[in-house]
């Protein structure tokens, strides 16, 4: 089984949106797995990054380091897909997946409905 992914969580590292909500935007839904056909990426050490478009791409190569560091601190709701800075959304573990949300009691009520619904790669 592929390693588990919440919905929502590729994020351009250079603007800090989430892919599958500016897909969304323009019509389109894609799983996860369909956004490496979708979205420029380049490979940097063991690491692929998705962005949303080649200008992204080409400001990360620019500076990889100083992007690198403020994609990490940035999540992604998976039911909203509003992105958020780490240390302000609230976290918990789902099957030992760290899940993120947006805040607001909606977001983190509709996904312990149904948690597998907003989870890639889980049967």
């Amino acid at each position: 089984m592929a390693k588990a992914l919440l919905r929502g969580s590729l994020v351009c590292p250079v603007c800090k949106c989430s892919l599958q909500r500016l897909a969304l935007m323009r019509g389109v839904v894609l799983r996860i797995r369909d956004i490496e056909n979708s979205f420029p990426s380049i490979m940097l050490g063991n690491q692929r990054y998705f962005f949303c478009c080649l200008e992204c791409r080409d400001k990360f190569l620019g500076d990889p380091g100083r992007y690198i560091k403020e994609y990490q601190e940035v999540v992604v709701c998976p039911i909203c897909l509003a992105e958020r800075a780490r240390d302000r959304a609230r976290r918990i573990l789902y099957e030992g997946l760290e899940v993120y949300f947006c805040g607001c009691p909606h977001c983190e009520e509709t996904f312990m409905k149904d948690p597998r619904r907003f989870v890639e790669g889980l049967d």
